[in-house]
């Protein structure tokens, strides 16, 4: 059988009568997924805990859990691999391949969730997400939490991310060392600011709950966006929204589909007119780093 085959086999409606395969509803920062798959009792209560529903819902994304992903998938589908998942965005469709053996809960959780908002962010690139109040957007970053929110720094493979990230600034809280999230509002005038959301913190108190964005402890504002450049200074200063915007498009998950690349684009273009971002020439010294960052009023 091929690859696309087996994927439709997988995706096919699950018999009303099967218990066993009844779908499950979660809600996902507001959004509505529909999970299924072969799970015991415990292993369903493992992966969505006690906040998942068997109401009826217009599903944003439909999830299958299965021992085992397909090898290959026709070319003729549209869809893109991760470590534990294939997804097809225009299907609104993901495949989660479940660990074998993990005593620890919060890590499987944290692990599909992030997954799954990584499927949801590109089913707006590729449009067909269609919510008028919000959207999902993933970006090459590392990021902190300081007093003033968290502080992205976006950068290509080797440009410091992790080191300043992890290193460097280990004394403020690890949001993410290598992909965020953000939760936007369309709106470039909503009082309502862009935030980051902290996946560790969210499996911990916000499993399964819709967000009231100024109330929960896992949406963290955005202090700004740093883009990172090597250098024997420190020095911090205004990015060109253009500029910005060409620099934080990579990756495109997409990248064979224009229309994607371009609305990818346009969705950093409504992030940029909200929030700054700035170009930081650092090396790497902690004392150094931190002083600016602070007489900026970023930390």
């Amino acid at each position: 059988m091929s690859g696309l085959g087996r994927a439709k086999r997988l995706f096919q409606e699950v018999p009303a009568g099967d218990a066993a395969m009844r779908s499950t509803y979660f809600n996902l920062f507001g959004y509505h997924l529909r999970l299924s798959g072969e799970l015991s009792p415990k292993q369903r209560r493992a992966l969505f805990g006690r906040q998942s529903s068997t109401r009826a819902a217009a599903a944003d994304l439909q999830i299958e859990f299965v021992k085992r992903l397909p090898s290959s998938v026709s070319e003729q589908v549209l869809s893109f691999r991760g470590k534990n998942f294939v997804a097809f965005p225009r299907e609104r469709r993901m495949l989660y391949r479940i660990a074998r053996k993990s005593r620890n809960t919060a890590a499987v959780r944290e692990d599909w969730v992030r997954s799954a908002s990584y499927a949801l962010c590109v089913q707006f690139e590729c449009g067909s997400m269609r919510r008028s109040g919000h959207f999902l957007l993933y970006l090459h970053a590392s990021c902190v939490a300081g007093r003033n929110g968290a502080l992205a720094f976006c950068g290509y493979s080797t440009f410091g991310k992790s080191t300043i990230a992890s290193r460097l600034l280990s004394s403020y809280p690890l949001v993410d060392d290598d992909l965020i999230v953000l939760l936007c509002p369309r709106a470039c005038g909503a009082r309502e600011l862009p935030r980051i959301v902290h996946f560790a913190r969210y499996v911990r108190e916000g499993f399964g709950a819709a967000p009231a964005p100024n109330q929960v402890r896992w949406l963290l504002p955005v202090a700004s966006l740093v883009w990172l450049k090597k250098g024997a200074n420190f020095e911090l200063e205004p990015l060109a929204i253009s500029a910005a915007a060409a620099a934080l498009l990579s990756p495109v998950t997409l990248r064979h589909l224009s229309a994607a690349t371009m609305r990818r684009l346009q969705l950093i273009g409504v992030l940029l007119k909200m929030i700054p971002c700035q170009q930081l020439e650092f090396r790497k010294e902690r004392a150094p780093l931190v002083t600016l960052l602070r007489e900026r009023g970023l930390l």
